[in-house]
């Protein structure tokens, strides 16, 4: 039962776990970077646009800093995926299955998914973090007078986390169905994709679970991340702060 599962313990609680154990799993090993690694890549897109244009194009840096923190994850975890899809389909041990592929096929064949993993997971982080942070704006602009009340703090990343999870699943779903059949034996991304433009259709497959799956995993990322943050006393500005400080030392350091 338990076969298959050790390569991706890692990446599958630092994201989006697959609770499918067939052997042509939908890989929802979820690369999404955590607020860290997006705060890296926010800062130094940032400071490429500049001060004026961070301030005015604010949303679209944000989507750029969310996918090359998602092609980072993505590319780190590909292999951990390989080898779990390997190792459930062959039946085989984790260590068993990692050792057959580098033998017959050399280790870069483990990044064989990436395209196709990127093709799913770029739109949903990158839908993920803009929609909450759009929708949480949204909402904090109606109404303003609410800000300050603890039920409105604690129920906020549970209403934008929903909206998120549910547009970010509708826009990758598509990628999604793309990714899932790439995994059949003998298949090819540009095959996957010719199935679906020949019957959009296959672009519906497993759309129910996959929301309700979504919803979950997105609120659950954004309530943990925003109730560990208060419980710490740990204010988004104090965050900020550790990053304006290790630059003063790369500065200094220079």
């Amino acid at each position: 039962m338990w076969r298959g599962r050790s390569p991706s313990a890692s990446s599958r609680y630092s994201t989006n776990p697959n609770p499918n154990p067939n052997p042509n799993p939908n890989p929802n090993l979820n690369p999404n970077p955590n607020p860290n690694l997006l705060e890296v890549f926010s800062r130094a897109v940032a400071e490429a646009a500049g001060a004026g244009n961070a301030l005015f194009f604010a949303t679209p840096l944000l989507a750029l800093a969310s996918v090359l923190a998602t092609c980072v994850c993505a590319t780190a975890l590909c292999p951990f995926e390989a080898v779990r899809i390997l190792s459930v389909r062959a039946g085989e041990s984790s260590a068993a299955a990692l050792q057959a592929q580098v033998e017959a096929e050399g280790a870069l064949s483990l990044f064989r998914g990436l395209p196709a993993l990127l093709i799913k997971e770029v739109p949903f982080v990158v839908t993920k973090f803009v929609v909450f942070d759009r929708v949480s704006v949204l909402i904090l602009a109606t109404a303003p007078e609410l800000c300050e009340q603890p039920a409105f703090a604690a129920a906020l990343p549970f209403v934008a986390g929903s909206v998120a999870g549910v547009a970010s699943v509708l826009a990758s779903q598509p990628a999604d169905v793309v990714l899932t059949r790439t995994n059949d034996e003998g298949a090819t991304l540009g095959g996957a994709i010719a199935d679906l433009r020949a019957s959009p259709r296959l672009a519906l497959q497993g759309l129910a679970p996959r929301l309700l799956f979504g919803v979950l995993l997105v609120t659950l990322q954004f309530v943990l991340y925003t109730q560990l943050r208060a419980s710490l006393g740990v204010a988004k500005t104090d965050l900020t702060l550790v990053w304006d400080a290790l630059a003063v030392l790369r500065v200094v350091g220079q």
